[in-house]
């Protein structure tokens, strides 16, 4: 006897054609999925090949104009250079020792040169218009507010790709700071400074390693368009990741401005220039209030991929206006014992707005990727640490009228987390006054002129805007390192 057919419950009928939206929806999603895997394999593919006609074509220029000091060695060096190139993390640290070391790293010579530039804030006697100031220390700190004085010019030959183009001049007297500009009329023009920045990206990285801040001056370089097109996304033949990750880096850039400027966390006077590329931001104009200094996005450990970070200077201030440098490694070498000992044993915990912790703990010191000696404190005066750096500003400079910025930027306060035992400590006001003195006392001044670019290296160097009257415009953006986390530079001694 046939079986009674028994109706379907209402349930089920519902649940099979959830199912079958859903496995709809899955077959849409997959083919999606698929697309977007298919093009990305295609862009890697096409990078790897590029990089490695580009970087094999340099290599084997540079060697042979150079075959002629230890062409079995420079082979061996050749040879990882290419395989680092296809694999971009293996080996890092290494493959950037063998760059540091090879033609590439720049060398300081005897020859002298003027040329007006970064202000130095070294201690001790420089010529051409120092000021003295008192620290309350006993000794006195020297900041040259206009002007500097350059030595060590570079011999065109040691660059890498176009000889006899530009001049590669170093500060004197213990500066960190370069200045690169156009040997002659013809090199200036903004198609040649492009070319010259891609073409030697590497060379340009090592430098900034070495030497922390790199000042392009005296090239055409009118507005913000201009300085997005000549600057690239990522520094290094090495690093390149394709122009998915670069889309991925704008939008991210975007949303987290738009986020904090909705927070009331930034001056509402800083924005985004979409037309200029969709990652260049025109920073406020200055006034009396100050940054103090900080590496960019210090909060968050991967530093939103912002490896390097660039300036680029649309209009100059009428009267002060520069942007502060701070050579972190040298600051650090002159910290008293115990506020080393603290700050090498500590990270940072910082507070948001709401006055919640945030999510990364931020070492207080990590050693430089380009030299594991290289102790760099890594910093971010907003908040109660921005009012200490004021006040410290205000004492170094003689500027009676600091104040310190009311904007907070993502930060109310911090502790200092012990990274052996996780506990909790608060930083005395005497510990934070030593510490900005130590940066005030190892800072530049740069005094800035239209078309100005300036570099920096984002672990090594930090920054804070200073005071000034104008319709002063500079422009800023990220140079990118997709796979950068500081907590990969952990402090070694």
């Amino acid at each position: 006897m046939p079986a009674t057919l028994q109706p379907v419950p209402e349930w089920r009928m519902r649940a099979r054609g959830t199912v079958t939206a859903y496995s709809r929806r899955s077959y849409v999603v997959g083919y999606v999925v698929a697309a977007v895997a298919a093009a990305s394999i295609f862009v890697m593919a096409s990078d790897y090949t590029t990089r490695y006609t580009h970087t094999t074509r340099i290599l084997r220029s540079t060697h042979t104009r150079l075959s002629t000091s230890g062409g079995q060695t420079r082979n061996r060096g050749h040879n990882a250079g290419v395989l680092h190139v296809l694999f971009p993390r293996h080996d890092h640290r290494k493959h950037l020792k063998h760059c540091r070391n090879s033609k590439l790293a720049p060398r300081s010579l005897s020859s002298t040169n003027e040329n007006p530039g970064l202000a130095s804030g070294r201690r001790g006697t420089t010529p051409g218009g120092t000021l003295g100031v008192n620290s309350g220390c006993g000794e006195s700190i020297r900041i040259k507010s206009v002007g500097c004085t350059v030595r060590a010019t570079q011999e065109a030959a040691e660059l890498p790709s176009i000889d006899r183009s530009v001049k590669v001049e170093y500060q004197g007297n213990g500066g960190f700071s370069v200045v690169v500009s156009p040997a002659s009329e013809s090199c200036s023009s903004q198609a040649f400074l492009g070319s010259f920045m891609a073409n030697n990206e590497d060379w340009i990285r090592d430098l900034l390693h070495s030497k922390g801040a790199v000042l392009f001056r005296g090239f055409d370089v009118p507005t913000s368009k201009a300085f997005n097109d000549v600057l690239p996304m990522q520094l290094g033949s090495d690093m390149k990741k394709g122009f998915v990750f670069d889309v991925i880096y704008k939008t991210i850039i975007a949303s987290v401005f738009t986020l904090f400027k909705s927070l009331g966390n930034i001056d509402p006077k800083r924005r985004m220039d979409m037309a200029a590329g969709g990652r260049i931001q025109v920073l406020a104009p200055p006034s009396d209030c100050i940054q103090g200094p900080h590496q960019e996005s210090l909060t968050l450990a991967t530093r939103l991929s912002q490896r390097y970070i660039a300036f680029h200077c649309e209009i100059q201030p009428e009267s002060h206006g520069e942007t502060a440098i701070f050579d972190c490694a040298s600051a650090y070498e002159s910290l008293d014992q115990d506020l080393k000992n603290l700050l090498d044993t500590h990270s940072w915990r910082f507070r948001d707005v709401k006055g919640e912790f945030t999510s990364d703990l931020i070492p207080c010191v990590v050693n430089h990727e380009g030299n594991r000696k290289k102790p760099c404190i890594q910093v971010y005066a907003f908040g109660e640490m921005g009012s200490t750096a004021a006040k410290v500003a205000r004492k170094v400079l003689r500027r009676d009228n600091l104040e310190p910025d009311p904007y907070l930027y993502g930060v109310t306060s911090f502790v200092l987390r012990n990274k052996a035992t996780g506990e909790d400590r608060e930083m005395s006001a005497g510990e934070r006054e030593r510490l900005m003195e130590a940066l005030y006392r190892n800072a530049e001044l740069c005094s800035w002129k239209k078309n100005d670019i300036l570099i920096l290296d984002n672990i090594s160097v930090a920054h804070g805007r200073m005071d000034g009257r104008g319709a002063r415009k500079i422009n800023f953006c990220g140079i990118c390192d997709y796979l950068f986390n500081i907590n990969d530079y952990p402090r070694d001694k």
